[in-house]
């Protein structure tokens, strides 16, 4: 019946505004930004996970994952890995993330935003702490609360009729509970708690940033006993905790302006992960198992101290 009918086909500025509608195109020029840098190995669009809920697969929407080793890899030297699990808002809508301002946030848990794959400091040693403990990773520079600001809630606002209206229906659903999904899913093994003698080659420190990306201005408002304070910012960290049948504890978040989103990596994430780095180089005598021997005597878990002692030692012998 529409034999000879011209199909009509779109400009190449329509269907870009089409698409820039999905937020397909704005996933792109987020993961551009990511891949800009070359310190990031890997950059992702859409990448799948398991749904710990339905088992289906998910998505996430960007995935940045950063790796290096701090000194020779033949002395023990640690590896420090970091990974960005990135949801996208294509909106302009603002978000407004309400809290307090704290005057030393550095004590924020590292719970579901760090793992150790190897950490010998939790071999069983008699002073029973981790690295991060012994180190102080919780004062490090460029941390995610290094603003003197936590958020609890996130809230969007919504023009209807002439007036803002604030709302947050669907961000627990549509934002908090997949980015949590989707950042647990990354986090994989503790091959120390696990038991695997022949995965301790190599210390290996694993961080994970969980960042919303919005096309649209941040506010932060903290409530006083009578007064409001509001803010706009370039990025916001904020806490929730969950209590889901097959998800439970506390996680970090942080929303971020795209406009921001190159000064958020500098000042933010490089410079937290550099000051890792520095503090495991100062350190190095932490990773040397007859150090660790000497210092804190035997561990209770003397196989698995063995098995990487051995290991150490063998390619110190390759490397000679």
């Amino acid at each position: 019946m529409n034999e000879g009918k011209e199909y009509p086909q779109p400009s190449s500025e329509e269907l870009i505004s089409a698409l820039d509608q999905t937020g397909f195109l704005f996933e792109q020029r987020v993961a551009q930004v990511f891949a800009s840098r070359k310190a990031f190995e890997d950059v992702d669009v859409g990448v799948p996970y398991t749904d710990s809920d339905t088992g289906k697969t998910r998505e996430l929407d960007v995935l940045a994952h950063y790796g290096e080793y701090v000194g020779d890899f033949q002395m023990s030297a640690p590896l420090v890995t970091a990974s960005i699990i990135v949801e996208c808002k294509n909106t302009k809508n603002p978000f407004v993330v309400i809290g307090d301002t704290v005057s030393n946030i550095r004590h924020l848990s590292m719970a579901n935003t760090y793992l150790a794959e190897f950490d010998p400091l939790t071999l069983g040693f008699k002073d029973g702490t981790s690295t991060p403990h012994q180190l102080n990773f919780h004062n490090l520079e460029g941390g995610p609360g290094d603003a003197g600001f936590l958020g609890t809630q996130l809230v969007r606002l919504n023009l209807a009729g002439g007036k803002w209206r604030a709302d947050n229906n669907g961000v627990y659903d549509s934002i908090i509970y997949p980015l949590a999904k989707g950042t647990r899913a990354q986090m994989t093994h503790d091959f120390v708690k696990e038991g695997v003698p022949e995965e301790l080659v190599t210390p290996c420190f694993c961080f994970y940033s969980s960042v919303v990306v919005t096309n649209g201005p941040i506010y932060t408002v903290t409530q006083g006993i009578t007064d409001a304070s509001v803010n706009q910012v370039r990025w916001a960290p904020f806490e929730r905790g969950l209590r889901e049948e097959k998800l439970t504890g506390t996680f970090l978040f942080e929303i971020v302006e795209f406009d921001h989103l190159e000064e958020y990596l500098d000042e933010r994430f490089f410079r937290f992960i550099s000051s890792v780095e520095k503090r495991l180089a100062e350190n190095a005598r932490v990773f040397d198992p007859a150090w660790l021997l000497h210092k804190f005597g035997q561990p209770s878990r003397l196989n698995l101290y063995e098995a990487w002692a051995a290991g150490v030692e063998a390619r110190k012998v390759e490397g000679t």
